[in-house]
């Protein structure tokens, strides 16, 4: 009898890990990049800077070595800069699209290691972060760790509820 117990046990637990391994994975989002940047300044749990944002087109190879540390990708669908009014606070998110999943995690990386912590003439940015969830990246750049990570966190969110 305890055998089937436990039998039934790890089954039960086997299955659900499963269930929750599932990915969207092949699906690519169907929200812009501007759409999920406001998403992800309604949903935020924290208070942020008055923020202006800027549309990046994908051939604007100036803007995106000044935002994101590298050239346009060659699959970009749209993307978005948030940074605040008040240009002296340490502080912006950008969001890119791209036509597929290949590649992403590479992309993010890169980014990750070219972006210019000390673009800002009066301040740098302590944690720069970025992360991805199937065809779209976000970077952030911020003074403030957990903030960050949370923002970060309601990105993949946002992404991975998000059916096209």
């Amino acid at each position: 009898m305890k055998k089937i117990l436990i039998f039934i046990l790890i089954a039960a637990i086997t299955l659900s890990l499963f269930g929750c391994g599932k990915t969207q994975s092949g699906k690519p989002v169907s929200l812009s990049a501007e759409e999920i940047a406001e998403k992800i300044i309604s949903d935020s749990s924290f208070e942020l800077p008055t923020l202006s944002s800027e549309q990046i087109s994908a051939d604007d190879k100036t803007s995106f070595l000044y935002y994101f540390g590298i050239e346009p990708p060659q699959s970009v669908k749209s993307a978005i800069v948030y940074s605040p009014v008040i240009a002296t606070i340490p502080f912006y998110f950008g969001i890119l699209i791209l036509d597929s999943e290949n590649g992403i995690s590479g992309t993010a990386s890169e980014i990750e290691k070219k972006v210019d912590r000390d673009r800002l003439v009066c301040a740098s940015y302590t944690t720069v972060l970025t992360g991805s969830a199937r065809n779209a990246i976000i970077l952030i750049c911020d003074t403030n760790e957990e903030r960050a990570i949370s923002l970060t966190n309601v990105f993949k969110e946002i992404c991975n509820n998000n059916q096209q």
